[in-house]
C-alpha cells in the first residue's frame, strides 16, 4: 500500500514505559519504532464540487452536510496530546476487550532477560506500569494529532484551499506489537476544506514564503471503534485544527469544523 509523506511530528508523548524499546518491528510502509503513524491516502478522488460558500476577510465556517455521526464516548474525558503507538493501542483496548497485558509482559526484554533471581520483581514492576498506563487510558476521549500535511492550490470557484490530511479515505496507522491500529476520521470530507476570501488565501501562501508544505495540529474527539483482523480502529471526528507553516515559524490560521475561526 502506498504511503504518502505525512507523518505524525515527534514532539513528546503523554506516556512512556523506561528502559526498553517496547516498539515491535514495523512492517514495510507503517509505522516506524519511533511511534510515528503512517497516513494511508485514499484513491485519488475526483475534483471537489463547487461550493458557492466562502468566508470574507479568512473567516472559516465549515457547515457539515448532516450531523455528527455519534457523540464523544467520554464526553468528560481527558485529552491525549501526540499519541504514539503505544498508546493508541492502551486507547483502543480501554473501549475494546482488554489488552493483552501478560502476553506483552511475557514478551517484554526486560523480563526475559532478568535472571532467574531478579524475574520476579521485573515482572510486578512491568505489570504495575502496564495497570497505570492502562487506567491513563481508559480516562482519554479527545486526542491531539501534529501532522505534517499539504496545501492544495486554491480553488477560486469554491473559495477554499483543501487538505490532503482530511481526503476521504485517508487513514492514520501505528504499529504495536505486530498489531495495527488507526484512527479514521468520520468527518474528514466537513474538515477538508478550509474556506478563506482569496485576498486572504494569498497571504497565507505569503505567510508561508511560497510553500504549500504545513503543520496541521488537529483536536479530535473519539466517537467510535472496532475491531480489524490485525489490531484495530477508532473513530474519531475532527473538532478544529490549526494550520502552522512547516518550515516557518508562521501561524497561518485556524479552522472549527462546527463554528468559525479566524486566521
Amino acid at each position: 500500500m502506498n504511503r504518502t509523506a505525512l507523518t505524525l511530528l515527534a514532539l513528546g508523548s503523554a506516556w512512556t514505559l523506561s528502559g526498553c524499546d517496547y516498539f515491535a518491528p514495523a512492517a514495510p510502509g507503517s509505522a516506524d519504532n519511533s511511534g510515528s503513524p503512517a497516513v494511508t491516502p485514499p484513491p485519488p478522488p475526483p475534483p471537489p464540487s463547487a461550493d458557492s460558500s466562502g468566508a470574507s476577510n479568512g473567516t472559516e465556517v465549515v457547515a457539515p452536510d448532516a450531523p455528527a455521526p455519534t457523540a464523544p464516548l467520554r464526553p468528560n474525558g481527558t485529552t491525549l496530546d501526540n499519541p504514539d503507538d503505544q498508546n493508541v493501542a492502551l486507547l483502543y483496548y480501554s473501549f475494546a476487550p482488554p489488552a493483552p497485558l501478560q502476553e506483552w509482559i511475557d514478551d517484554d526484554v526486560r523480563r526475559s532477560g532478568a535472571n532467574e533471581f531478579q524475574r520476579g520483581t521485573v515482572r510486578q514492576k512491568l505489570e504495575a506500569q502496564f495497570r497505570r498506563l492502562s487506567d491513563e487510558a481508559a480516562a482519554v476521549g479527545r486526542v491531539v494529532l501534529h501532522v505534517q500535511a499539504n496545501l492544495s492550490e486554491y480553488d477560486a470557484q469554491a473559495g477554499k484551499y483543501y487538505i490532503d490530511l482530511f481526503s476521504n479515505g485517508t487513514t492514520m496507522s501505528w504499529n504495536y506489537r505486530g498489531k495495527q491500529f488507526q484512527i479514521d476520521f468520520v468527518n474528514a470530507e466537513d474538515a477538508h476544506g478550509w474556506s478563506l476570501a482569496p485576498d486572504a488565501a494569498a497571504k497565507v501562501l505569503e505567510r508561508n514564503s511560497g510553500n504549500r508544505s504545513i503543520v496541521v495540529t488537529a483536536t479530535v474527539d473519539l466517537v467510535g471503534h472496532h475491531a480489524r483482523a490485525d489490531g484495530g480502529v477508532l473513530e474519531g471526528r475532527v473538532l478544529s485544527y490549526v494550520v502552522d507553516g512547516r518550515w516557518q515559524d508562521a501561524r497561518l490560521g485556524s479552522v472549527s469544523v462546527v463554528g468559525t475561526a479566524k486566521p
